[in-house]
């Protein structure tokens, strides 16, 4: 065993039998070396953590190996040589998220090209005591914390959200999945019904159980009828049977979006068939419908049948615009941009702090589906590793334009006689101005007679 290699597995055994947490990773984000401090820390074993590609982004699930192998990922600005530490929740197999201070170090060739990035663990008492994060990282470690907190109080960690009104939302939803009687969601448009559905449904018993989606808005009410026929007595059939492959093709919730479109002989139909299906079984098939206007809007204009009002008005969730939640508008987009770096080679650690002013100051008709959409366009624009002001698309820049110009002024409706009267006593003056007050010039530009000009004068005062 020659001399080098005796120094390499030495320095293997000392990293191994540290007490603190230690980890490699190369420049194609693999992971090439952690010790047996981290792997009993987070209950993965070495074998499995090893050549896992990590991505800088904050995985919510964590049961699954991603949440470890994303925390430990570092932002980009590493491999570009800066060396950075940051408050981070170190998501455990069992659960459990435990918070530390993560210090990652850029470890160059003789190119001066970081080859490695060496990662330690160390304890820290609270989020913020004995470390500085950078600010372009604030965000990154907030959304971490968020989604630790977030796991513990409500086990539904891809609702991103820390005003009142958004955790009175995330605590309506987990009593939601513990149910299955029918359950409304309202909101404007893009404001996520839909993925607050979804997570209901998968957070609940229903989750190995299809999600079956309807908008009544882009469906003709006859093919409703048919498919949710179809549905019905596919849940009736197949409920019972165990094998995954059928199971996951029976239906666990029914998605009613836009009930608004709804037609009325569509809204007794469906009150017979998921009441009967209610009344003859404990684990009912789920009923979920949303709509813009609250329930007792739709009722009290008469589009809502009375029996069906109350039929699916038992919980009723109102998800408030991205316009009254800024609070919570830098961590989702936050969110939103980590998600990009799942799947795109190029990895991005934040936003601009001109960017976020702008964000605050725009008004997001389209709410948190136009800041996906607005997010996503701005990665693919980006060649650096934070969202600049040239990254982000013409649509935002179109729309924060927009809102700067007033509304249009409404045409005010006047008597024709105070109209013409007005324009004629206007256009007299203007013509006698012209000609220097002499009567039969002005009378002349006007196109009329001298005498016909003395008698409008003296019907509209002007004598």
């Amino acid at each position: 065993m020659n001399q080098r290699k005796a120094r390499r597995i030495r320095l293997e055994t000392v990293f191994d039998d540290a007490t603190e947490p230690v980890f490699l990773i190369d420049h194609r984000n693999k992971i090439r070396f952690i010790n047996r401090s981290l792997s009993e820390l987070t209950g993965w074993t070495v074998e499995q953590l090893i050549g896992q590609t990590s991505f800088f982004h904050s995985e919510p699930n964590s049961d699954k190996i991603e949440s470890v192998t994303s925390a430990l990922s570092p932002p980009p600005e590493v491999f570009e040589g800066m060396n950075v530490s940051y408050p981070v929740f170190l998501p455990k197999k069992s659960g459990q998220s435990l918070p530390f201070a993560i210090h990652f170090f850029s470890l160059k060739d003789k190119q001066n090209q970081t080859e490695f990035v060496l990662g330690i663990l160390t304890e820290i008492q609270s989020e913020t005591h004995g470390i500085s994060t950078p600010p372009f990282l604030e965000l990154h470690a907030e959304l971490s914390a968020l989604r630790s907190s977030l796991r513990h109080r409500y086990r539904l960690e891809t609702i991103i959200g820390k005003t009142d009104d958004m955790l009175r939302v995330i605590k309506q939803a987990r009593i939601a999945s513990e149910q299955y009687s029918p359950l409304h969601l309202q909101g404007e448009p893009g404001t996520g019904k839909k993925h607050l559905a979804r997570t209901i449904h998968y957070s609940g018993s229903t989750q190995s159980y299809a999600f079956v989606p309807f908008d009544c808005k882009k469906i003709r009410p006859w093919d409703l009828r048919n498919s949710l026929t179809r549905i019905l007595d596919s849940y009736q059939h197949e409920r019972e049977e165990t094998n995954l492959a059928f199971v996951m093709n029976v239906p666990g919730t029914v998605l009613l979006e836009n009930i608004e479109d709804l037609s009325r002989e569509n809204q007794e139909w469906i009150l017979k068939e998921f009441s009967a299906i209610s009344e003859n079984n404990k684990n009912s098939l789920r009923l979920i419908t949303s709509s813009i206007k609250t329930l007792d809007g739709l009722r009290k204009e008469s589009i809502l049948l009375p029996d069906f009002y109350y039929f699916i008005s038992v919980l009723e969730i109102s998800l408030p615009s991205l316009s009254h939640r800024k609070e919570d508008l830098p961590v989702l987009a936050q969110h939103f941009l980590e998600i990009q770096n799942e799947s795109e080679q190029l990895s991005y650690s934040g936003f601009h702090e001109d960017v976020l002013a702008l964000f605050h100051e725009y008004n997001w008709p389209g709410n948190v589906s136009e800041l996906y959409k607005v997010i996503e366009e701005s990665a693919s624009n980006c060649t650096g590793t934070k969202i600049d002001l040239e990254s982000l698309p013409f649509r935002f820049h179109a729309g924060y334009e927009s809102q700067g110009i007033g509304p249009v002024l409404k045409q005010e409706i006047r008597p024709l006689d105070e109209l013409l009267k007005e324009t004629e006593i206007k256009q007299i003056q203007l013509a006698l101005e012209e000609a220097k007050q002499n009567k039969a010039e002005a009378a002349r530009l006007l196109g009329i007679t001298r005498p016909r000009l003395y008698r409008r004068m003296e019907q509209l005062g002007l004598l």
